[in-house]
């Protein structure tokens, strides 16, 4: 895992000095650089979703409730891919309503049930990518405009 993080990284850091040296040529470069800084780190929430479950001494157990919000979350990254590739209006409303929805439903869930240390964690990083996909969305509708 560490080492897909450090190739994710460098990466990363590539593709920013690219958009950077072109940024006066390419009108879009601003959104692109912006969108690339936040795919990684919604890659780290992945990182830390995934080593939080991980870390669990033992048989694994985690709640379907919380399954089904990481399940969620995910739906949420493939609806943002596929708005950057095929831009359309309503897959941004679905995307709203998923993202928003799962963070509400994130709250419900830690305010009603008590969750396992490694319950909670996933809830929290389930509740990060969430914002982070809803808070780019932005980047999505200028580079189509």
């Amino acid at each position: 895992a560490m080492l897909m993080e450090e190739s994710n990284d460098k990466f990363t850091m590539l593709c920013r000095r690219i958009l950077n040296k072109g940024q006066e040529t390419a009108p879009k470069a601003g959104p692109l650089y912006a969108l690339t800084v936040e795919l990684e780190r919604l890659a780290d929430q992945y990182k830390h979703l995934t080593e939080s479950i991980l870390d669990i001494k033992g048989d694994i157990k985690i709640r379907k409730d919380v399954l089904d919000l990481v399940k969620r979350s995910n739906k949420g990254l493939r609806l943002f891919y596929e708005l950057y590739y095929k831009f359309d209006g309503e897959k941004i409303v679905e995307l709203k309503n998923v993202c928003l929805e799962t963070i509400e439903d994130c709250f419900k869930l830690l305010r009603s049930k008590p969750l396992s240390l490694q319950e909670t964690i996933v809830v929290f990083n389930c509740i990060n990518i969430c914002d982070r996909l809803y808070g780019s969305v932005g980047n999505i509708i200028i580079l189509n405009v």
